[in-house]
């Protein structure tokens, strides 16, 4: 990127971003998402990139090492992945899911209670899966129809949420803030992020907003 783009700023954990507030447009990277992950040797690591002009992301690459995997898109346009053993593009396709169940995302050994008072009001309309995976991987299972809502009730950074959020807004799902507001990026005093939600479609919207006033946060 420094390379590529020499004047545009990278906002990263291992970057000086002390003058971060000064920068209209910039990168935001983490090199390595899901380091539990990687120690474990799950492949459920990632490279997030994502760029960030006046506090939204525009556009967002997430690359699965281990799968061989990228996605990546435009916020205005339907996202597309490359697979590079392959070397293909595929393009998302929309679909309008007639939901028989819902499949909840959450970290491996998820225990807090308020993830499980999240389920149960769900589970008062639609059998719920519990799908647990790593970090930003999870954002990846959500545009492959693997996951349709994943609830975080710990904090992140942004550099954690930036790129999946902008995958899931250009295919008309998103991730709100547990005060029901879309994370701005490199607007807050902070890097990190309190919890949020983030979901698929207007249909998981309404269902993670109703779950969400379910639980005591």
């Amino acid at each position: 990127m420094a390379y590529l783009t020499p004047e545009i700023p990278v906002l990263s954990e291992e970057s000086d971003y002390s003058k971060r507030h000064q920068w209209p447009l910039c990168w935001l990277l983490d090199p390595l998402d899901g380091t539990k992950e990687f120690i474990h040797e799950r492949d459920e690591f990632t490279i997030n990139l994502s760029l960030i002009r006046h506090h939204k992301t525009i556009f967002s690459v997430i690359v699965v090492p281990c799968e061989k995997r990228m996605y990546m898109g435009y916020l205005q346009d339907l996202p597309f992945r490359y697979q590079f053993s392959q070397r293909q593009w595929y393009q998302y396709q929309q679909n309008l899911a007639d939901y028989k169940q819902i499949q909840v995302g959450l970290s491996h050994g998820s225990k807090d209670i308020r993830y499980q008072q999240f389920m149960d009001h769900i589970a008062q309309q639609y059998p719920v899966v519990r799908r647990e995976a790593g970090s930003a991987y999870k954002f990846c299972m959500m545009l492959e129809g693997v996951i349709d809502i994943y609830p975080r009730f710990h904090p992140t950074s942004e550099w954690d949420t930036s790129a999946g959020q902008g995958l899931l807004e250009s295919i008309g799902g998103g991730l709100l803030s547990l005060q029901k507001e879309p994370f701005a990026y490199n607007a807050r005093s902070s890097v990190l992020n309190n919890g949020f939600i983030a979901f698929t479609n207007q249909v998981t919207r309404t269902l993670s907003l109703e779950a969400l006033a379910q639980v005591k946060l």
